[in-house]
């Protein structure tokens, strides 16, 4: 399972196209997405919610985090989740895990790139791709290498971490 890769991560690449990745999303911008599904039921929403705040704990907020860099989509940036109070919260707490010392946050402008079909994580060892039906973790080195080259390309056109700070 994807888990014991994740737990286990001395480096965590992660992209997510169109919303802020689910590692670095407040509960409050977690919330308002997954209320957005349809027929989406409160008790569901709180499932995942609780597994998506648990899941950043048990990696980018543990005690040894692994070095970990995002590739944030700029248009998710603009693109309004729940309320304006929501978004700036989200924003600021960009900010503050952007300034953390093992994240690298870069910004990937509003350009054609090759990673629009889903969000993914990628170590070393393993790789975890999603999709609006569920997700697969894949171990396969042609995968994972693949991947991380995907991840590279759209890393590169990414502006630097300074600039995607302000």
């Amino acid at each position: 399972s994807w888990g014991e890769y994740e737990d286990k991560a001395v480096a965590l690449r992660a992209w997510s196209p169109g919303v802020i990745h689910g590692l670095l999303q407040t509960e409050g911008y977690a919330q308002a997405l997954l209320e957005t599904a349809p027929g989406a039921t409160g008790e569901m929403v709180a499932t995942r919610l609780k597994a998506r705040m648990e899941r950043q704990q048990r990696i980018i907020l543990r005690d040894d985090p692994p070095t970990t860099w995002f590739v944030v989509d700029e248009l998710s940036l603009y693109r309004c989740v729940g309320s304006c109070n929501v978004m700036t919260g989200q924003l600021l707490h960009l900010a503050d895990v952007a300034r953390r010392p093992d994240v690298t946050l870069q910004v990937l402008p509003a350009v054609a790139h090759p990673a629009g079909a889903s969000g993914f994580i990628v170590t070393d060892a393993a790789a975890y791709a999603e999709h609006v039906a569920g997700g697969f973790t894949y171990s396969d080195p042609e995968t994972v290498s693949s991947l991380l080259r995907l991840f590279n390309t759209i890393h590169s056109e990414s502006y630097r971490a300074s600039e995607s700070l302000r």
